[in-house]
């Protein structure tokens, strides 16, 4: 049967990569103002400038028998982080928000407002130095894991139940 699809499209769809995800984060202290930064070479994207951190996500899967703990490394031994040293000290990062935004190259370089969202809270902050931080985050939805109480319904409590 001939196909009516353009052959741009047939050619697309037979791509054996698959198009490059650029995470995007934006960090939220207590305190106000945000942070934004991606993982290496800086990038205006909708207008906003993400500075180069060298920053690392990990733990973020999801398994059926362990709850996600998801961890945020932030530096490396060449790169100075002592504008969070305030930050860290005076509280504002603990219950922060870290948003990823997940953007296509191609949406990044369209200036497309096309995204995957994903929101954290700060819960601790295990080390700080001045090259490197580690931030613990949780989910909003934590409740994802949790079951719902199994209740019996049984005499005496519930005199009208037939065994």
């Amino acid at each position: 049967m001939p196909t009516t699809l353009p052959p741009s499209h047939i050619e697309e769809a037979m791509k054996l990569t698959a198009d490059a995800e650029i995470d995007l984060y934006e960090l939220s202290p207590l305190s106000g103002g945000t942070v934004y930064f991606k993982a290496d070479n800086p990038v205006t994207w909708l207008g906003q400038e993400y500075e180069g951190l060298p920053c690392v996500l990990t733990g973020e899967e999801d398994s059926l028998d362990k709850t996600p703990m998801p961890r945020m490394t932030l530096g490396q031994e060449d790169v100075d982080l002592l504008p969070f040293k305030a930050l860290v000290f005076d509280g504002h990062l603990d219950g922060a928000i870290l948003v990823r935004k997940r953007v296509l190259l191609d949406n990044l370089l369209a200036n497309a407002n096309i995204k995957q969202t994903t929101t954290w809270r700060v819960k601790r902050i295990p080390e700080y130095s001045r090259s490197k931080i580690t931030l613990i985050l949780a989910s909003f939805s934590a409740a994802q894991h949790q079951t719902v109480p199994f209740r019996q319904y049984l005499p005496p409590d519930f005199p009208w139940v037939d065994l």
